[in-house]
């Protein structure tokens, strides 16, 4: 765990999207539980955003916050 890299995440992450699609995946972590492999949470954040380098912006804005906002019923800020 202490060597991880953006890549070996990348994979399941890109098939996890071709899989469900954009609009039905949403980010969560397991904060704190991240620390054992992660020396932060913006190390595990960035690597997100590497590994969904490859959708669109507005792919990215629902996997990052929209979709959570819909499913929960939140309001749009």
């Amino acid at each position: 765990p202490a060597n991880w890299k953006p890549s070996d995440l990348k994979p399941y992450v890109e098939k996890v999207v071709e899989l469900f699609g954009a609009g039905r995946v949403m980010f969560g972590s397991d904060w704190p539980v991240c620390l054992l492999a992660a020396r932060s949470y913006e190390e595990v954040f960035t690597a997100l955003q590497t590994c969904l380098a490859g959708l669109s912006e507005a792919e990215k804005a629902l996997v990052l916050g929209e979709n959570a906002r819909r499913f929960y019923g939140l309001a749009a800020p």
